[in-house]
Protein backbone atom coordinates (compact mmCIF):
# COMPACT_ATOMS: atom_id res chain seq x y z
CA UNK A 1 0.00 0.00 0.00
CA UNK A 2 1.16 3.51 -0.78
CA UNK A 3 0.12 6.74 0.88
CA UNK A 4 0.59 9.95 -1.07
CA UNK A 5 1.35 13.04 0.97
CA UNK A 6 3.02 16.40 0.59
CA UNK A 7 4.66 16.14 4.04
CA UNK A 8 8.22 14.99 3.49
CA UNK A 9 9.64 15.63 6.97
CA UNK A 10 9.68 12.39 9.01
CA UNK A 11 9.60 14.42 12.25
CA UNK A 12 6.36 16.12 11.19
CA UNK A 13 4.60 12.97 10.01
CA UNK A 14 6.04 9.62 11.08
CA UNK A 15 5.04 6.35 9.43
CA UNK A 16 3.12 5.33 12.55
CA UNK A 17 1.17 8.61 12.59
CA UNK A 18 0.42 8.33 8.87
CA UNK A 19 -0.81 4.76 9.37
CA UNK A 20 -3.01 5.86 12.29
CA UNK A 21 -4.49 8.75 10.28
CA UNK A 22 -5.20 6.40 7.36
CA UNK A 23 -6.89 3.92 9.71
CA UNK A 24 -9.02 6.71 11.18
CA UNK A 25 -9.97 7.89 7.69
CA UNK A 26 -10.94 4.34 6.78
CA UNK A 27 -13.24 4.30 9.80
CA UNK A 28 -14.97 7.41 8.46
CA UNK A 29 -15.39 5.72 5.05
CA UNK A 30 -16.94 2.66 6.71
CA UNK A 31 -19.25 4.93 8.72
CA UNK A 32 -20.58 6.63 5.59
CA UNK A 33 -20.90 3.26 3.85
CA UNK A 34 -23.05 2.11 6.76
CA UNK A 35 -25.14 5.24 6.44
CA UNK A 36 -25.67 4.72 2.73
CA UNK A 37 -26.18 0.96 2.64
CA UNK A 38 -27.49 -0.03 6.04
CA UNK A 39 -29.89 2.85 6.47
CA UNK A 40 -30.72 2.62 2.76
CA UNK A 41 -29.73 6.22 2.06
CA UNK A 42 -28.27 5.62 -1.39
CA UNK A 43 -30.46 8.33 -2.87
CA UNK A 44 -31.41 11.61 -1.27
CA UNK A 45 -35.08 12.50 -1.27
CA UNK A 46 -34.61 16.26 -1.00
CA UNK A 47 -34.64 18.65 -3.91
CA UNK A 48 -32.83 21.68 -2.49
CA UNK A 49 -29.34 21.97 -0.97
CA UNK A 50 -30.78 23.09 2.37
CA UNK A 51 -33.15 20.12 2.55
CA UNK A 52 -30.33 17.74 1.52
CA UNK A 53 -28.13 19.09 4.31
CA UNK A 54 -30.94 18.58 6.80
CA UNK A 55 -31.66 15.06 5.51
CA UNK A 56 -28.00 14.07 5.74
CA UNK A 57 -27.70 15.57 9.22
CA UNK A 58 -30.63 13.52 10.50
CA UNK A 59 -29.32 10.34 8.84
CA UNK A 60 -25.89 10.81 10.47
CA UNK A 61 -27.48 11.58 13.85
CA UNK A 62 -29.65 8.50 13.47
CA UNK A 63 -26.75 6.14 12.85
CA UNK A 64 -24.72 7.77 15.65
CA UNK A 65 -27.60 7.25 18.08
CA UNK A 66 -28.10 3.69 16.87
CA UNK A 67 -24.39 2.98 17.31
CA UNK A 68 -24.24 4.64 20.72
CA UNK A 69 -27.23 2.70 22.05
CA UNK A 70 -25.91 -0.58 20.62
CA UNK A 71 -22.34 -0.18 21.85
CA UNK A 72 -23.50 0.90 25.32
CA UNK A 73 -25.63 -2.25 25.53
CA UNK A 74 -22.74 -4.40 24.31
CA UNK A 75 -20.37 -2.97 26.91
CA UNK A 76 -22.93 -3.57 29.67
CA UNK A 77 -23.38 -7.16 28.42
CA UNK A 78 -19.61 -7.73 28.26
CA UNK A 79 -19.49 -8.07 24.48
CA UNK A 80 -16.89 -6.67 22.12
CA UNK A 81 -18.16 -3.28 20.85
CA UNK A 82 -15.94 -3.54 17.75
CA UNK A 83 -18.25 -6.29 16.51
CA UNK A 84 -21.22 -3.87 16.27
CA UNK A 85 -23.33 -4.39 13.17
CA UNK A 86 -25.31 -1.39 11.95
CA UNK A 87 -27.48 -3.71 9.83
CA UNK A 88 -28.34 -5.94 12.80
CA UNK A 89 -29.08 -2.91 14.98
CA UNK A 90 -31.40 -1.49 12.31
CA UNK A 91 -33.27 -4.80 12.14
CA UNK A 92 -33.66 -4.93 15.95
CA UNK A 93 -35.16 -1.41 15.96
CA UNK A 94 -37.49 -2.26 13.05
CA UNK A 95 -38.66 -5.43 14.80
CA UNK A 96 -39.35 -3.47 18.00
CA UNK A 97 -41.29 -0.83 16.05
CA UNK A 98 -43.40 -3.48 14.28
CA UNK A 99 -44.26 -5.13 17.59
CA UNK A 100 -45.16 -1.76 19.09
CA UNK A 101 -47.47 -0.91 16.16
CA UNK A 102 -49.22 -4.27 16.61
CA UNK A 103 -49.61 -3.62 20.33
CA UNK A 104 -47.31 -6.52 21.26
CA UNK A 105 -44.87 -6.38 24.14
CA UNK A 106 -41.32 -7.63 23.84
CA UNK A 107 -39.88 -9.85 26.59
CA UNK A 108 -36.66 -7.82 26.64
CA UNK A 109 -35.72 -4.17 26.33
CA UNK A 110 -34.53 -2.56 23.12
CA UNK A 111 -31.15 -2.01 24.80
CA UNK A 112 -30.80 -5.75 25.43
CA UNK A 113 -31.77 -6.50 21.82
CA UNK A 114 -29.26 -3.95 20.49
CA UNK A 115 -26.54 -5.52 22.65
CA UNK A 116 -26.91 -8.62 20.44
CA UNK A 117 -26.54 -6.68 17.17
CA UNK A 118 -23.18 -8.25 16.30
CA UNK A 119 -21.39 -8.96 13.06
CA UNK A 120 -21.31 -12.60 12.07
CA UNK A 121 -18.07 -14.60 11.98
CA UNK A 122 -18.31 -15.25 8.23
CA UNK A 123 -15.09 -14.39 6.39
CA UNK A 124 -15.58 -13.59 2.74
CA UNK A 125 -13.05 -14.76 0.25
CA UNK A 126 -11.79 -12.42 -2.41
CA UNK A 127 -13.73 -12.70 -5.63
CA UNK A 128 -11.92 -14.13 -8.61
CA UNK A 129 -11.33 -11.54 -11.26
CA UNK A 130 -10.09 -11.65 -14.78
CA UNK A 131 -6.74 -10.10 -15.49
CA UNK A 132 -8.37 -7.06 -17.09
CA UNK A 133 -10.87 -6.66 -14.26
CA UNK A 134 -13.76 -6.65 -16.70
CA UNK A 135 -16.40 -9.25 -17.27
CA UNK A 136 -16.35 -11.03 -20.57
CA UNK A 137 -19.00 -9.90 -23.01
CA UNK A 138 -20.64 -12.30 -25.38
CA UNK A 139 -20.47 -11.23 -28.97
CA UNK A 140 -23.74 -11.22 -30.81
CA UNK A 141 -23.94 -13.14 -34.07
CA UNK A 142 -24.83 -10.00 -35.97
CA UNK A 143 -21.80 -8.14 -34.59
CA UNK A 144 -19.53 -10.99 -35.71
CA UNK A 145 -21.10 -11.00 -39.15
CA UNK A 146 -20.71 -7.25 -39.51
CA UNK A 147 -17.00 -7.58 -38.80
CA UNK A 148 -16.68 -10.36 -41.37
CA UNK A 149 -16.23 -13.03 -38.75
CA UNK A 150 -19.25 -15.04 -39.86
CA UNK A 151 -21.25 -15.71 -42.97
CA UNK A 152 -24.94 -15.03 -43.33
CA UNK A 153 -27.34 -17.59 -44.78
CA UNK A 154 -27.84 -15.33 -47.80
CA UNK A 155 -24.07 -15.23 -48.48
CA UNK A 156 -23.92 -19.03 -48.27
CA UNK A 157 -26.80 -19.41 -50.79
CA UNK A 158 -25.24 -16.91 -53.18
CA UNK A 159 -21.92 -18.72 -53.11
CA UNK A 160 -23.41 -22.14 -53.95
Amino acid sequence: MYLVTNVFDEATLSEQTAALLYEMRWGVEVFFRSTKQTLEKRKMLSHTPEAAKCELTWAVLGIWLLGWMSVAGMIRAGRDPLRWSAAQARERVREAMRRCLKGQRCPETLSAQLARALKDDYHRRAARRRATGRTRRRKSRRAAENRGGGRTAKACREQS
